[in-house]
């Protein structure tokens, strides 16, 4: 016959076993003394596999060892319930992510003889939350950078029309004709942005085809000669950002250097690619420091151009230096990681 008290443990285990969380009961020590189906299912691990065996040798990271003991030390002391996000590492190894409600069962004389854990596996709607942040960040640096790009084109398209009223300069019509079509073309992007970042996902690209387009893109510049040598043959991982890096340089050098000529080069050292910019300005060592600290200047709230540069850099994995040339203007050294 099957007395009352093995009647409540067996409903316990079963009501354990349908509740669609994990749930753990560990003794005073941290042993496992009951680990339900949901907690199979996560961590991979079947009851007999664990039963009795200590929760942070099992799956706790080293890394998170310590703040862990520290809730298992406060629910000892019957600070409880409480709340706590962690880590378990699964039998293949993954780590996922657990938020755990936390309370104990104390004994006769008030000490706690078990804890016992409602944990909810949240690492998919972590790593979903993550995803959609990412995209509104994309979304919304995609946008500012297009924005600055047309402020850009148009402070340019202004300066050609005024010189051709001046002087009917049918090289300045046609500077403004191009000027046009790509503020189309900028418009597209940004219409197409606010869609999906899709499109702005990175892809590998020969650098023979980036200074190619680099070419053909800027060739409406009627004040400012671009110079191409020592193109490498090789392939850096970019997205179509990669030209609102070069419009907002090349603006910087024409508009606050006033630069007649830029220098374009290509370079291999060691695991990374280098594209080189260096223009014929006559810049100052204080100019060169505003520079470096407008670049890191995104995270602050700044948007300016060099400030929009220096986040697509970081975007792109890739690094900028910047220092003066030997004719005393400006040097700038986009440097990208290699491809795996």
């Amino acid at each position: 016959m099957i007395c009352l008290k093995e009647l409540d443990i067996m409903f316990f285990e079963t009501l354990i076993d349908i509740i669609p969380n994990l749930v753990v009961i560990l003794d005073n020590k941290g042993d496992i003394v009951k680990f339900n189906k949901e907690a199979e299912i996560v961590t991979g691990y079947n009851e007999k596999e664990v039963l009795y065996k200590n929760v942070f040798d099992v799956f706790i990271a080293k890394e998170e060892l310590e703040d862990v003991k520290n809730v298992f030390f406060q629910l000892k002391e019957k600070n409880f319930p409480n709340r706590f996000i962690n880590s378990w590492i699964t039998k293949n190894g993954e780590k996922k992510l657990i938020s755990w409600n936390n309370t104990c069962k104390a004994d006769d004389k008030n000490n706690v003889s078990f804890i016992i854990s409602i944990g909810t596996d949240i690492t998919k709607k972590i790593k979903d939350a993550e995803k959609i942040q990412k995209i509104y960040d994309k979304i919304e640096i995609i946008n500012k950078i297009l924005i600055h790009d047309l402020q850009n084109a148009l402070s340019v398209l202004q300066g050609y029309l005024d010189l051709y009223e001046e002087t009917k300069d049918d090289l300045y019509f046609q500077s403004i004709k191009k000027i046009v079509e790509e503020n189309f073309k900028t418009l597209k992007r940004m219409e197409t942005a606010t869609q999906s970042a899709e499109e702005f996902k990175q892809k590998k690209q020969r650098l023979t085809k980036i200074f190619e387009e680099m070419e053909e893109r800027y060739q409406f510049f009627s004040d400012i000669v671009l110079h191409f040598d020592e193109i490498i043959d090789a392939e850096i991982k970019v997205d179509d950002n990669l030209y609102s890096i070069f419009d907002n340089l090349f603006m910087n050098s024409i508009m606050h250097g006033n630069a007649k000529n830029i220098f374009i080069s290509s370079s291999k050292i060691k695991d990374k690619t280098n594209i080189v910019l260096e223009d014929d300005s006559k810049i100052s060592d204080i100019d060169i420091q505003k520079i470096i600290k407008d670049l890191d200047s995104y995270s602050t709230g700044k948007y300016s151009g060099l400030a929009l540069v220096g986040k697509l850099m970081k975007n792109l994995n890739g690094e900028i230096t910047v220092s003066k040339n030997e004719q005393g203007g400006i040097r700038i050294i986009l440097s990208f990681p290699d491809l795996d």
